[in-house]
């Protein structure tokens, strides 16, 4: 990760399926988060799950660490239906729990 981010981007992260994610923040600092708790029906568009959740949580203000939180459980609610696409769960994706925290 340290190599991608001395081509230029600010910050790296990597999705790491069921065991989470982790980067490099704003500062350099390496981060690991947990995967959020999931009964897999399809992890098709997983990934693309967790960018739409991370990228929300930025828009909204949000930190890297929390926003990553934010794409976990988005990747994780996507998990948990078959088929490309997910409606009317949305705002679970939001919700508080301990996925925030660094490890």
């Amino acid at each position: 990760m340290a190599h991608v981010r001395m081509l230029g981007p600010s910050v790296v992260i990597a999705t790491k399926g069921a065991e989470g994610c982790g980067g490099l923040d704003e500062k350099g600092a390496h981060f690991t988060l947990a995967a959020a708790p999931a009964e897999v029906a399809d992890s098709t568009g997983a990934g693309d799950a967790f960018h739409a959740g991370f990228l929300a949580a930025r828009l909204r203000g949000a930190g890297i660490r929390e926003a990553a939180a934010w794409g976990n459980r988005a990747g994780a609610l996507k998990c948990r239906h078959p088929g490309p696409r997910v409606a009317g769960e949305c705002s679970m994706i939001g919700g508080s729990d301990d996925q925030g925290d660094a490890r």
